[in-house]
């Protein structure tokens, strides 16, 4: 084996024609190998266990990560073969500067090592709705620096990762899952009647604007000075005309809620 990768190298130190051509061999398999080992991770990342959840950890760190790899493999094959450089002394030579490099991307390893623990441990998921530090959103993706999230304005906000491995992190609902607090302070008619009223006219408001998941769910809490502490919850089947079918459960299940409303403070 020894000999045929000698009689190679000496082909082609022997033309700089024969070099040429072997760099752009290399480089070529290196980019279809990055290329077909990111979609083969793409499908792992997109296949499903019995229960829904994903079988490993979504993101792209995973990818960027293998296509570092791949890309570090080539150039060190292309610089042995093609310019006789003896990467494993080059290795060795740069162990003390690595240090210093090291030392110099220390906020990098530090997102990387973080995200690749929030990754690993699941505490984070691609469309998983979370709250840091004050900002909240839907997970887009976890790459080798920041976790990025859309909020409900469509915004992206980046996160370093090593400020979600630092901070107190807040899983939400998804955003499909909508909560409204209600005070109950119609005393017009039984309360078990209130309730059927008000989760009809919420299921026909939801639904004349987009389908949802599972009938609304009204739940009392308490009592306050007001009326009946309780909260409306509705599954939407997607995002896209959500404070649409918000806002039209708001004005249908108000006036049932407060029969007096216009003289009374109330909340939903």
């Amino acid at each position: 084996m020894e000999n045929i990768f000698t009689d190679i190298e000496d082909f082609i130190h022997g033309n700089i024609l024969s070099t040429i051509l072997a760099a752009v061999c290399i480089i070529v398999v290196t980019i279809l190998l990055a290329h077909f080992v990111a979609r083969f991770m793409k499908r792992i990342f997109m296949r499903k266990d019995e229960s829904g959840n994903d079988r490993v950890p979504s993101g792209s760190i995973f990818i960027n990560i293998a296509r570092v790899v791949i890309w570090v493999l080539g150039l060190s094959v292309l610089l042995s073969t093609c310019f006789g450089i003896n990467i494993t002394a080059a290795i060795a030579a740069l162990g003390v500067g690595g240090i210093a490099v090291s030392l110099g991307f220390q906020d990098t390893l530090s997102n990387l090592i973080a995200g690749l623990e929030i990754s690993l441990t699941r505490v984070v998921s691609c469309g998983d709705n979370i709250e840091v530090n004050g900002m909240r959103g839907v997970v887009q993706d976890i790459t080798w620096r920041h976790t990025s999230i859309k909020d409900d304005q469509d915004n992206i906000i980046v996160i370093p990762n090593s400020a979600i491995n630092k901070t107190a992190l807040v899983k939400a609902p998804p955003q499909t899952t909508v909560q409204l607090s209600v005070i109950i302070t119609n005393k017009n008619e039984p309360l078990d009647e209130l309730v059927e009223r008000i989760r009809d006219a919420a299921e026909k408001a939801a639904t004349s604007i987009c389908s949802i998941e599972e009938p609304p769910v009204v739940t009392l809490s308490g009592i306050d000075g007001e009326g009946f502490v309780g909260s409306v919850k509705i599954v939407f089947s997607d995002e896209e005309h959500l404070a649409e079918a918000k806002n039209a459960v708001i004005c249908a299940i108000a006036p049932i809620a407060h029969a007096d409303y216009h003289g009374h403070k109330h909340r939903v």
